[in-house]
């Protein structure tokens, strides 16, 4: 193939992209005719966009909490959820007043939990928003908890307070 500093390839229908692989590379290698070669990647990824056949659409399910939980300030939690498709974060969301308005106490990238140390105020109406962002990000699906959840005081442990005597006692 003659060297014109430059090739056209044609993106095959059949191009495979696999969830959390959606940065792509070319690798390109030369060699000249007394078999000398070299090879060089891109410095930046880039993305294959437009049809792609089986591709899982994305999609999210909160696991956990899912109604009806106890959670106490200061103890750390697992929130869960099942994510499938190509996407590029996940939003973790908090409600403390029935869906009315959301906190955003959490983001990940790969997984499908996030552990959390339950802070803020209590209340009987909680619920979770897991948010999951496509590869360019824009919002792909989200999901809320089936039903709501609690949010307590921590209540302390029991303790005996011993006064302190301000008595003097002779030592023998």
């Amino acid at each position: 193939m003659p060297n014109t500093g430059s090739y056209s390839w044609r993106i095959p229908e059949s191009v495979h992209v696999t969830p959390g692989y959606a940065e792509r590379w070319i690798k390109v290698t030369v060699r000249d005719r007394a078999g000398n070669f070299a090879s060089d990647t891109n410095d930046h990824a880039f993305s294959i966009q437009g049809r792609q056949t089986g591709v899982t659409p994305t999609q999210v399910r909160v696991n956990s909490p899912n109604g009806g939980e106890l959670w106490r300030i200061g103890e750390r939690v697992n929130i869960r959820w099942a994510a499938t498709g190509l996407w590029r974060e996940v939003s973790i969301n908090l409600s403390r007043n029935g869906g009315r308005t959301w906190e955003t106490i959490g983001t990940r990238r790969s997984g499908n939990s996030f552990s959390w140390r339950v802070s803020g105020s209590p209340s009987s109406n909680c619920l979770i928003e897991v948010v999951v962002y496509d590869m360019d990000g824009r919002i792909a699906d989200r999901d809320v908890s089936n039903r709501k959840f609690s949010i307590v005081k921590l209540r302390g442990r029991p303790f005996i307070e011993i006064p302190k005597v301000r008595k003097r006692v002779p030592v023998r």
